[in-house]
């Protein structure tokens, strides 16, 4: 199945390919990724990772993906989850674990989710500033 990529600069985020959304909370982390950035994000990504493992929500940009555990221990075995978290570290993403609890409600997601995401772009900036200045001193040496 390919993945569903919801289109920056669009008010009602549209799945434009694969398995539609159909769970409350997918769909809510599916909106609240979509207000946060402006970047590309890979819902249910599949082909990415070795061993046919699909990542729930990735953002390629930015080297980060996350998954949202909801049915626990029964569900996702933390050995099954830890192998999969290696198995993205190898490919250059980071696997965040989000899932909603009485401690822990969608407020409080969304906010961890946009403080990762903010740091994550601020890495990505930074890499291009570095880039361009050590291109610069290169152009600068050899003129």
């Amino acid at each position: 199945m390919p993945p569903c990529i919801l289109v920056p600069g669009v008010k009602n985020p549209k799945l434009l390919q694969g398995q539609e959304v159909k769970g409350s909370f997918e769909k809510y982390i599916n909106k609240t990724l979509h207000e946060i950035t402006s970047l590309a994000v890979i819902i249910n990504a599949r082909g990415i990772l070795p061993d046919n493992f699909e990542l729930d929500a990735w953002i390629p940009d930015l080297g980060i993906a996350f998954e949202w555990d909801a049915g626990g221990e029964s569900t996702h075995p933390l050995a099954h989850r830890e192998y999969k978290d290696r198995l993205a570290k190898q490919m250059g993403i980071t696997v965040y674990h989000v899932n909603p609890t009485k401690r822990y409600p969608r407020q409080f997601i969304t906010a961890n989710m946009k403080r990762i995401v903010r740091a994550a772009e601020k890495r990505l900036l930074q890499r291009l500033i570095n880039d361009q200045n050590s291109e610069i001193g290169w152009l600068r040496t050899h003129s």
